[in-house]
């Protein structure tokens, strides 16, 4: 099987885009995936999900300014790993990494507050500029500054990942998978997900969003 994975900055809001794009190419390639991973547990996206209109208010009381288009795109942005594909494959089975993965209850319950605090630490009180795609590329340079430097070698988590993933890429159903983790799982060093997952049979292919 094919396992493309696609190395995200979390905290990036024009990833999503990119992602799209990404899954939009792979479709007219090559169809319908067997499954989609996701660096997620269910229970915790569902939580977080249900922030977003919260978010995008946030959004729009500090930035009056900004066009609806870019409110939107925001809003999406908050734990857009777990659903920008469907926006591509709907019905696509979703494999979930994270799966009983313990979070503080604080943590989760302001997601959306912590993140939109990461924003107005980017981007200041007041924005002056018009142009979404220069606010966005702004905002990507801060996300890539602060995601620091990768790690020396994987966690318990890149293993307990790759072998969820080679376990059900095992069972079929597709001649491909999509793989949706951080950036840093997606580089080959000692451990990472990346680097035991090319040990086996089947071919990864990675792109950086």
């Amino acid at each position: 099987m094919i396992l493309c994975i696609a190395g995200v900055g979390h905290f990036d809001p024009a990833a999503r885009q990119r992602l799209v794009k990404l899954l939009r190419y792979c479709c007219q390639r090559c169809g319908k995936p067997a499954f989609i991973a996701t660096e997620w547990d269910k229970d915790i996206f569902e939580q977080v999900l249900a922030q977003r209109k919260e978010f995008q208010a946030a959004i729009s009381n500090q930035w009056p300014g900004f066009s609806a288009e870019l409110l939107e795109l925001l809003m999406l942005s908050l734990a857009y790993e777990a659903d920008t594909h469907l926006e591509v494959f709907p019905d696509a089975e979703i494999l979930w990494l994270d799966a009983g993965r313990e979070a503080p209850e604080e943590d989760i319950k302001n997601y959306a507050r912590d993140r939109f605090a990461i924003y107005k630490e980017w981007l200041g009180d007041n924005v002056s500029e018009k142009d979404d795609s220069k606010i966005l590329k702004k905002m990507s340079k801060k996300a890539g500054q602060q995601a620091g430097t990768p790690p020396s070698k994987g966690t318990e988590r890149d293993a307990k990942w790759a072998h969820m993933i080679l376990q059900r890429a095992r069972k079929g159903g597709g001649d491909w998978a999509v793989i949706i983790v951080g950036k840093f799982h997606a580089l080959t060093y000692a451990g990472s997900m990346r680097d035991i997952l090319k040990t086996g049979e089947d071919t990864c292919k990675v792109f950086f969003l």
